[in-house]
Protein backbone atom coordinates (compact mmCIF):
# COMPACT_ATOMS: atom_id res chain seq x y z
CA UNK A 1 0.00 0.00 0.00
CA UNK A 2 1.52 3.39 -0.98
CA UNK A 3 1.62 6.36 1.33
CA UNK A 4 -1.76 7.98 1.66
CA UNK A 5 -2.03 11.75 1.28
CA UNK A 6 -2.76 11.94 5.00
CA UNK A 7 0.32 9.87 5.80
CA UNK A 8 2.48 12.13 3.64
CA UNK A 9 1.22 15.34 5.19
CA UNK A 10 1.53 14.34 8.83
CA UNK A 11 4.74 13.82 10.77
CA UNK A 12 4.80 10.33 12.23
CA UNK A 13 6.89 8.77 14.96
CA UNK A 14 7.26 5.03 15.50
CA UNK A 15 7.89 3.93 19.08
CA UNK A 16 8.70 0.44 20.32
CA UNK A 17 8.08 -0.57 23.93
CA UNK A 18 5.24 1.95 23.92
CA UNK A 19 2.94 0.13 26.33
CA UNK A 20 4.66 1.43 29.46
CA UNK A 21 7.66 3.19 30.94
CA UNK A 22 9.97 5.30 28.81
CA UNK A 23 8.27 4.24 25.58
CA UNK A 24 4.84 5.39 26.76
CA UNK A 25 6.20 8.60 28.32
CA UNK A 26 8.06 9.49 25.12
CA UNK A 27 4.97 8.78 23.03
CA UNK A 28 2.96 11.18 25.19
CA UNK A 29 5.69 13.83 24.93
CA UNK A 30 5.74 13.54 21.13
CA UNK A 31 1.94 13.66 21.10
CA UNK A 32 2.11 16.99 22.92
CA UNK A 33 4.53 18.16 20.23
CA UNK A 34 1.91 17.39 17.58
CA UNK A 35 3.23 14.15 16.13
CA UNK A 36 1.10 11.33 14.83
CA UNK A 37 2.17 8.05 16.38
CA UNK A 38 2.55 4.38 15.54
CA UNK A 39 2.95 2.46 18.80
CA UNK A 40 4.16 -1.10 19.16
CA UNK A 41 4.62 -3.49 22.08
CA UNK A 42 3.57 -7.01 23.00
CA UNK A 43 0.47 -6.22 25.06
CA UNK A 44 -2.47 -4.94 23.01
CA UNK A 45 -4.51 -3.83 26.02
CA UNK A 46 -1.68 -1.66 27.32
CA UNK A 47 -1.11 -0.31 23.82
CA UNK A 48 -4.75 0.73 23.70
CA UNK A 49 -4.24 2.57 26.99
CA UNK A 50 -1.16 4.32 25.57
CA UNK A 51 -3.12 5.24 22.45
CA UNK A 52 -5.85 6.90 24.49
CA UNK A 53 -3.33 8.81 26.60
CA UNK A 54 -1.57 10.06 23.46
CA UNK A 55 -4.82 11.20 21.86
CA UNK A 56 -5.71 13.05 25.06
CA UNK A 57 -2.24 14.65 25.00
CA UNK A 58 -2.82 16.07 21.52
CA UNK A 59 -1.62 13.50 18.99
CA UNK A 60 -3.15 14.11 15.57
CA UNK A 61 -3.51 10.37 14.99
CA UNK A 62 -2.44 7.17 16.75
CA UNK A 63 -2.11 3.69 15.29
CA UNK A 64 -1.03 0.56 17.15
CA UNK A 65 0.77 -2.57 15.98
CA UNK A 66 1.02 -5.33 18.63
CA UNK A 67 4.21 -7.34 18.13
CA UNK A 68 6.84 -9.31 20.02
CA UNK A 69 10.12 -7.94 18.69
CA UNK A 70 12.05 -11.01 19.80
CA UNK A 71 10.51 -12.47 16.63
CA UNK A 72 12.58 -11.16 13.70
CA UNK A 73 9.73 -11.79 11.27
CA UNK A 74 7.53 -9.56 13.43
CA UNK A 75 10.12 -6.80 13.02
CA UNK A 76 9.93 -7.17 9.24
CA UNK A 77 6.13 -6.95 9.37
CA UNK A 78 6.28 -3.88 11.61
CA UNK A 79 8.74 -1.97 9.44
CA UNK A 80 6.85 -2.84 6.27
CA UNK A 81 3.55 -1.76 7.82
CA UNK A 82 4.98 1.51 9.16
CA UNK A 83 6.85 2.75 6.12
CA UNK A 84 4.27 1.65 3.56
CA UNK A 85 1.56 3.67 5.29
CA UNK A 86 3.22 6.61 6.98
CA UNK A 87 5.94 9.20 6.58
CA UNK A 88 8.12 8.21 9.53
CA UNK A 89 10.35 11.03 10.74
CA UNK A 90 11.28 9.64 14.16
CA UNK A 91 11.84 6.09 15.37
CA UNK A 92 12.38 5.57 19.10
CA UNK A 93 13.49 2.06 19.99
CA UNK A 94 12.93 1.61 23.71
CA UNK A 95 11.80 -2.02 23.87
CA UNK A 96 14.03 -4.14 26.07
CA UNK A 97 14.19 -6.29 29.17
CA UNK A 98 16.54 -7.24 31.96
CA UNK A 99 17.17 -9.78 34.69
CA UNK A 100 19.24 -8.25 37.46
CA UNK A 101 20.90 -11.38 38.80
CA UNK A 102 24.46 -12.31 39.60
CA UNK A 103 26.19 -14.10 36.74
CA UNK A 104 26.89 -17.32 38.63
CA UNK A 105 23.23 -17.55 39.67
CA UNK A 106 21.63 -16.58 36.36
CA UNK A 107 20.05 -19.19 34.10
CA UNK A 108 21.24 -19.58 30.52
CA UNK A 109 17.70 -18.76 29.40
CA UNK A 110 17.75 -15.37 31.13
CA UNK A 111 21.21 -14.54 29.79
CA UNK A 112 20.26 -15.42 26.22
CA UNK A 113 16.90 -13.64 26.40
CA UNK A 114 18.63 -10.40 27.34
CA UNK A 115 21.18 -10.69 24.53
CA UNK A 116 18.57 -11.69 21.95
CA UNK A 117 16.11 -8.95 22.91
CA UNK A 118 18.40 -6.05 23.78
CA UNK A 119 21.06 -6.64 21.15
CA UNK A 120 20.21 -9.05 18.32
CA UNK A 121 16.62 -7.89 17.79
CA UNK A 122 17.64 -4.25 18.24
CA UNK A 123 20.36 -4.52 15.59
CA UNK A 124 17.94 -6.22 13.22
CA UNK A 125 15.29 -3.55 13.78
CA UNK A 126 17.71 -0.65 13.36
CA UNK A 127 19.09 -2.12 10.13
CA UNK A 128 15.60 -2.49 8.66
CA UNK A 129 14.57 0.98 9.86
CA UNK A 130 17.69 2.63 8.41
CA UNK A 131 17.05 1.07 5.00
CA UNK A 132 13.39 2.13 5.06
CA UNK A 133 14.25 5.67 6.19
CA UNK A 134 16.70 6.11 3.34
CA UNK A 135 14.20 4.72 0.84
CA UNK A 136 11.43 7.10 1.89
CA UNK A 137 13.68 10.08 1.11
CA UNK A 138 12.81 12.58 3.84
CA UNK A 139 15.27 15.44 4.31
CA UNK A 140 15.82 14.72 8.03
CA UNK A 141 14.97 11.71 10.17
CA UNK A 142 15.89 10.53 13.66
CA UNK A 143 16.72 7.06 14.92
CA UNK A 144 16.71 7.13 18.72
CA UNK A 145 18.17 4.06 20.41
CA UNK A 146 17.64 3.44 24.13
CA UNK A 147 20.74 1.92 25.65
CA UNK A 148 21.40 2.38 29.37
CA UNK A 149 23.94 3.99 31.65
CA UNK A 150 24.76 0.36 32.47
CA UNK A 151 26.46 0.26 29.07
CA UNK A 152 29.12 2.54 30.55
CA UNK A 153 28.84 1.99 34.32
CA UNK A 154 28.44 -1.62 35.44
CA UNK A 155 27.50 -2.80 38.93
CA UNK A 156 27.17 -6.18 40.62
CA UNK A 157 23.96 -7.91 39.67
CA UNK A 158 23.51 -6.52 36.17
CA UNK A 159 26.56 -7.79 34.29
CA UNK A 160 24.68 -9.64 31.54
CA UNK A 161 22.17 -6.83 31.10
CA UNK A 162 25.02 -4.31 30.97
CA UNK A 163 26.78 -6.42 28.34
CA UNK A 164 23.68 -6.43 26.12
CA UNK A 165 23.35 -2.65 26.39
CA UNK A 166 27.08 -2.05 25.89
CA UNK A 167 26.86 -4.05 22.70
CA UNK A 168 23.87 -1.99 21.59
CA UNK A 169 25.69 1.25 22.35
CA UNK A 170 28.72 0.13 20.35
CA UNK A 171 26.46 -0.84 17.44
CA UNK A 172 24.65 2.51 17.54
CA UNK A 173 27.90 4.47 17.58
CA UNK A 174 29.17 2.52 14.59
CA UNK A 175 25.86 2.92 12.76
CA UNK A 176 26.03 6.68 13.30
CA UNK A 177 29.40 6.74 11.55
CA UNK A 178 28.01 4.77 8.62
CA UNK A 179 25.01 7.11 8.28
CA UNK A 180 26.99 10.30 8.89
CA UNK A 181 26.44 11.78 5.44
CA UNK A 182 22.80 10.69 5.20
CA UNK A 183 19.63 12.41 6.49
CA UNK A 184 19.44 9.98 9.44
CA UNK A 185 20.54 11.33 12.82
CA UNK A 186 21.35 8.48 15.22
CA UNK A 187 20.93 9.45 18.87
CA UNK A 188 21.70 7.15 21.79
CA UNK A 189 20.01 7.56 25.16
CA UNK A 190 21.67 6.39 28.37
CA UNK A 191 19.23 6.68 31.27
CA UNK A 192 19.97 5.66 34.80
CA UNK A 193 17.56 3.35 36.67
CA UNK A 194 13.97 4.35 35.90
CA UNK A 195 11.09 3.42 38.20
CA UNK A 196 8.88 1.59 35.69
CA UNK A 197 7.34 -1.83 35.11
CA UNK A 198 10.76 -2.84 33.72
CA UNK A 199 11.84 -3.67 37.27
CA UNK A 200 8.84 -5.94 37.87
CA UNK A 201 10.73 -8.46 35.74
CA UNK A 202 14.31 -7.29 36.22
CA UNK A 203 14.19 -7.01 40.00
CA UNK A 204 11.12 -8.81 41.43
CA UNK A 205 12.55 -8.73 44.97
CA UNK A 206 12.92 -4.95 44.78
CA UNK A 207 16.41 -5.13 46.31
CA UNK A 208 18.26 -3.50 43.40
CA UNK A 209 15.86 -0.63 42.84
CA UNK A 210 15.74 0.00 46.58
CA UNK A 211 19.54 0.11 46.74
CA UNK A 212 19.80 2.65 43.91
CA UNK A 213 16.68 4.65 44.79
CA UNK A 214 18.78 7.79 45.29
CA UNK A 215 19.98 7.57 41.69
CA UNK A 216 16.68 6.81 39.95
CA UNK A 217 14.93 9.00 37.39
CA UNK A 218 11.31 9.27 36.26
CA UNK A 219 10.26 8.07 32.80
CA UNK A 220 8.91 11.56 32.03
CA UNK A 221 12.37 13.06 32.63
CA UNK A 222 13.89 10.65 30.14
CA UNK A 223 11.14 11.43 27.62
CA UNK A 224 11.79 15.16 28.00
CA UNK A 225 15.52 14.60 27.48
CA UNK A 226 14.80 12.58 24.34
CA UNK A 227 12.63 15.33 22.87
CA UNK A 228 15.23 17.98 23.71
CA UNK A 229 17.96 15.82 22.20
CA UNK A 230 16.01 15.50 18.96
CA UNK A 231 15.47 19.27 18.80
CA UNK A 232 19.18 19.91 19.32
CA UNK A 233 20.42 17.13 17.01
CA UNK A 234 22.37 15.50 19.82
CA UNK A 235 24.33 12.31 19.29
CA UNK A 236 24.00 11.12 22.89
CA UNK A 237 21.81 11.94 25.86
CA UNK A 238 22.70 10.91 29.42
CA UNK A 239 20.02 11.36 32.07
CA UNK A 240 20.36 12.37 34.86
CA UNK A 241 23.39 14.54 34.11
CA UNK A 242 25.45 13.38 37.08
CA UNK A 243 25.99 10.02 35.42
CA UNK A 244 27.90 11.86 32.71
CA UNK A 245 30.35 13.13 35.35
CA UNK A 246 30.83 9.64 36.79
CA UNK A 247 31.46 8.39 33.27
CA UNK A 248 34.20 11.02 32.90
CA UNK A 249 35.86 9.74 36.07
CA UNK A 250 35.79 6.23 34.61
CA UNK A 251 37.35 7.44 31.37
CA UNK A 252 40.18 9.10 33.30
CA UNK A 253 40.87 6.22 35.67
CA UNK A 254 39.09 2.89 35.40
CA UNK A 255 40.49 1.53 38.71
CA UNK A 256 39.48 4.68 40.59
CA UNK A 257 36.07 4.79 38.93
CA UNK A 258 35.13 1.21 39.73
CA UNK A 259 36.47 1.46 43.27
CA UNK A 260 34.21 4.49 43.71
CA UNK A 261 31.20 2.58 42.32
CA UNK A 262 31.89 -0.45 44.53
CA UNK A 263 32.37 1.71 47.63
CA UNK A 264 29.19 3.69 46.94
CA UNK A 265 27.03 0.60 46.38
CA UNK A 266 28.44 -1.07 49.50
CA UNK A 267 27.63 2.00 51.59
CA UNK A 268 24.09 2.14 50.21
CA UNK A 269 23.41 -1.55 50.89
CA UNK A 270 24.72 -1.27 54.46
CA UNK A 271 22.16 1.39 55.43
Amino acid sequence: MPLSDKGKQEQWALLTGASSGIGRATAIALAKAGYSLLLTARHQERLEESKQLCLEAGAKAVDIFPADLKDLEAIDRLVHYAFERYSIRIVVHSAGLGYFERVIQQSDAHTLEQINTNLISAIYLCQRVAIAMLDQGLSKTYLVILASIAARIQTAGNASYAASKAGLLAFANGLRQELWSTPIQVMTVLPGPVKTAFFDLADPSGQFIQAVDTFTVEAEEVAHAICQGIKRNKMEVVVPNYYAYLNKILSLSIPLGYRLIHWTMARIKSR
